[in-house]
């Protein structure tokens, strides 16, 4: 009996994992990925001898039973740790305090008013929404004005009135995750790992890689897709699993029908530095002053358990168009330099180490529009019947490990 032909488009997180189950079911899959790498958003990053992750990478708790059978499949059970989820948020002053917050650092706030809006914020802003209201208009401007405003435009360019409130409902959800204020983490600090070690078994396992390699055309017959085309060749398909953007299949599907709504992504330039010190044990800092393009810095060295050397990210949220995105190497450098001086946590060398990636299409925009624009698009996909889209560009979704892993046992 002939194996049905699995064709996955993009070898990220998304495509690994479907890989991985639709091997399990005897299948035959192709994996087909325009880059030279695996992992997507979840690669790693080669630096100073290390590998470090595209930003803060974690599990949690509450994750299904499958979820955590393929996690100690590919890590290991002994090799996860519970650490506490501290982060620090800085303020448009540049006051620097912890959440969860410590009354110590607090005393030390110069703008205690947008203390109290961030309390208001997670204590009773958040909360609202997970029971579909509209935390920003119950609860006033401070909310609005000292807390998401300024995350919405750091984050979209967006005003928060521009805003789909899935957005707040998914910042809500995601401190849910946290039991007691709680992540899991590996012990090398460095969850890109895991995607290494399931792309080295699928091909091991006869999965067949195609990297390097661009979907130039689909051949459609009917209601099905039937022909993946690359330029290397092209390969049967019994099932598309596409993880790639939703107007990008849609564009190879119907290539006549381009009569629908774009949607945004928003990019991230990620500079990885080595410092002298490090005085925190927090694990990232969020920066709210909308005066400063630098939107989130992560401390590397405490997502491991034994610090061997300091090594931060910092990140710059922008547009593919903005001239930070476009910014010889050199000057982000020094603008990095000038915001870390700033940081009485960090203690920077005279001559950095550093390595910079630009990452053109990191998160979804989820605007006013976001809904009705997805929802056209995938009702035209709908027409192929042996479609599936999945992931964070697959579905236009902040999808993550969990979350793939219970759509594909939900198919």
């Amino acid at each position: 009996m002939t194996k049905p032909s699995i064709v996955i488009l993009g070898a990220g997180p998304a495509g690994l994992t479907s890989a991985y189950f639709h091997l399990q079911k005897g299948h035959q899959v192709t994996v087909i990925e325009k880059s030279s790498e695996t992992g997507g958003l979840s690669r790693g990053v080669s630096f100073l001898g290390g590998k470090f992750d595209l930003g803060p990478h974690s599990f949690y708790a509450n994750y299904s039973q499958e979820s955590i059978d393929f996690l100690k499949r590919f890590i290991g059970e002994d090799n996860f740790f519970k650490k506490k989820s501290s982060k620090l948020v800085q303020a448009a002053d540049g006051a620097l305090f912890y959440v969860p917050w410590r009354i110590w650092d607090t005393l030390k706030l110069k703008n205690t008013m947008f203390f109290a809006g961030y309390v208001l914020y997670k204590l009773i802003a958040l909360p609202s929404l997970k029971n579909g209201k509209s935390a920003l208009e119950k609860h006033g401007l401070w909310v609005k004005r000292k807390i998401f405003s300024p995350y919405c435009i750091k984050y979209f360019n967006l005003s928060s009135e521009q805003v789909s409130n899935d957005f707040v409902a998914l910042l809500y959800a995601n401190q849910e995750k946290e039991e007691d204020n709680s992540i899991y983490l590996t012990k090398s600090g460095y969850i890109g790992r895991l995607w290494e070690n399931v792309f080295e078994y699928l091909c091991q396992s006869g999965v067949r890689f195609e990297l390097n390699q661009e979907v130039v055309k689909i051949h459609v017959a009917g209601e099905r897709a039937v022909k993946v085309q690359t330029a290397n060749g092209t390969h049967q398909a019994d099932h598309i699993i596409s993880t790639i953007p939703l107007q990008s299949i849609h564009r190879l599907l119907f290539p006549n029908e381009n009569n629908f709504a774009s949607l945004n992504y928003r990019a991230t330039v990620m500079v990885f530095v080595e410092i002298e010190d490090l005085k925190t044990d927090a694990l990232y800092l969020t920066n709210y002053n909308v005066d400063n393009p630098i939107g989130r810095v992560s401390f590397c060295s405490n997502w491991k358990q034994h610090v061997d050397r300091h090594v931060i990210s910092v990140e710059f949220w922008c547009d593919e168009t903005d001239s930070i995105f476009k910014k010889p190497d050199a000057s982000i450098l020094e603008d990095v330099i000038t915001y870390l001086k700033t940081l009485s946590i960090v203690r920077v060398e005279k001559n950095m180490k550093f390595k910079i990636i630009r990452i053109p299409k990191c998160y979804p925009v989820l605007d006013k529009e976001y809904t009705e624009k997805v929802s056209f698009i995938k009702s035209h996909l709908s027409r192929i019947t042996n479609l599936t889209m999945a992931g964070r560009h697959g579905k236009f979704e902040w999808d993550g490990l969990n979350d793939i892993i219970n759509a594909i046992h939900n198919e």
